[in-house]
């Protein structure tokens, strides 16, 4: 595969058509996505998730923990996440302490496609001082409330930069608006890059 896009929910991508990715190639997403979009894979490392998706009628392969994976053997399409390609020995090292988001990412990596096209992971909160939980669908069945504090984004960024560094032939686009700044120790990776939503439909439109 030379392109794939891996959709979080982060609210950054709210205006953006996920049906516009058909033309880009494979997709993979995480939890809830699919109450409004179906990715060719989804990844759901929380057991609620993954009973939702098989329970709305969601038939493409649904990935989630080793833990869990037995729990769902009714559903052909459930399947194990593939393994971390390293091993560590820090708390974030742990395969279980990695949530939906890095673990599609990995997924993602698999493939060894030339670029991952990274949208929704946006990382911070919302409202002031970035505090509140940021989700697409906060307030919804599974999902905590706008009210809630954001969750520590500390564990992803340790996690993310591991694949940037396993996997330095493949490139990993993050879709943001321009205000949006990334950690800046991943600055110092020669595959990561930013862009806009704006260039990155420009982009799709090539591809028809």
């Amino acid at each position: 595969m030379k392109y794939i896009a891996v959709i979080g929910n982060g609210e950054s991508r709210k205006p953006f058509d996920l049906y516009s990715l058909q033309w880009l190639g494979h997709s993979i997403g995480t939890n809830a996505v699919h109450r409004d979009y179906h990715p060719d894979e989804l990844v759901c490392v929380d057991r609620r998730m993954v009973q939702e998706a098989v329970n709305t009628g969601y038939e493409n392969p649904v990935y989630t923990r080793e833990d869990w994976y037995k729990q769902f053997a009714f559903w052909r399409n459930v399947r194990r996440l593939p393994d971390l390609p390293y091993k560590g020995r820090k708390r974030p090292d742990d395969t279980f302490h990695w949530n939906s988001g890095p673990h599609a990412l990995n997924l993602a990596c698999t493939y060894n496609p030339e670029i991952i096209f990274v949208l929704g992971f946006d990382l911070y909160g919302t409202g002031k001082d970035n505090k509140f939980f940021n989700n697409i669908y906060k307030n919804s069945d599974n999902y905590n409330g706008a009210d809630q504090p954001l969750t520590d984004p500390s564990y992803w960024e340790y996690q993310i930069p591991k694949l940037f560094e396993l996997f330095p032939k493949t490139k990993f686009m993050w879709v943001q608006p321009d205000s949006w700044e990334p950690p800046e120790e991943w600055d110092s990776y020669e595959n990561f890059f930013i862009d806009n939503y704006d260039n990155f439909k420009v982009f799709i439109d090539k591809q028809k």
